[in-house]
């Protein structure tokens, strides 16, 4: 079983928590920090999508006052 999360905000027992439990992997975006020691409390369980070229793409377009449409169906990497 695998877990998504947009803005993964991993507070408390959180990394604890994920390595006990039966997910094979939780991957969020890498829109929020992780806490200290978060990574190697839950190890190879979390997993990062990077935000960066999509946010690039949205700001070049909205600067040259181009559609964002297909940014919700396209993969823009």
């Amino acid at each position: 079983m695998y877990a998504f999360a947009t803005h993964g905000i991993f507070s408390g027992p959180a990394g604890e928590r994920i390595a006990k439990a039966p997910f094979k992997k939780v991957i969020t975006t890498d829109s929020m920090p992780l806490i200290e020691g978060f990574k190697e409390k839950v190890g190879d369980k979390h997993g990062i999508v990077s935000l960066d070229l999509l946010l690039a793409e949205v700001i070049r377009r909205t600067h040259l006052n181009e559609s964002k449409k297909d940014l919700y169906t396209k993969p823009v990497y």
